[in-house]
């Protein structure tokens, strides 16, 4: 069922994107978040969380930036303390977010392999906070 007209707050700044419950071609459900700046296919994850887990993966997205054509996958992590949703770490760089990093680990290091302005993330988050709310 496609919903539209779903608006979020970011700063002052009101958005608009709309909701669409799909299934995949094997029939897996999905929900397709559209908006003027976004296109994210959020997948449902069912995995129980590992014991002395702090968070455990909820949803798989597929990320759209519609400007500059770039599709990208994140992980959608819910935080079992307070069941709310984060992904990725705060970026080395200034007002970035890294939404995909790789981790070594031997040297327990984390490399940031894509970083996105703080403020898409924001905007995304809320798209998808929002959606499943």
């Amino acid at each position: 069922m496609k919903q539209s007209g779903t608006l979020f707050d970011i700063k002052g700044d009101t958005f608009q994107f709309s909701k669409d419950e799909r299934r995949t071609s094997s029939g897996k459900p999905y929900l397709a978040l559209d908006s003027e700046k976004f296109y994210i296919a959020l997948f449902p994850v069912n995995m129980p969380p590992l014991p002395g887990a702090r968070s455990q993966i909820k949803y798989n997205a597929r990320v759209t930036f519609k400007s500059f054509g770039i599709t990208f996958h994140m992980a959608v992590r819910e935080l079992l303390s307070d069941g709310s949703l984060i992904s990725g770490r705060k970026s080395a760089l200034n007002d970035k977010h890294a939404v995909i990093a790789d981790w070594n680990g031997q040297t327990r290091t984390a490399y940031e392999r894509l970083s996105i302005p703080e403020r898409d993330y924001q905007m995304i988050m809320s798209m998808i906070n929002t959606a499943v709310a």
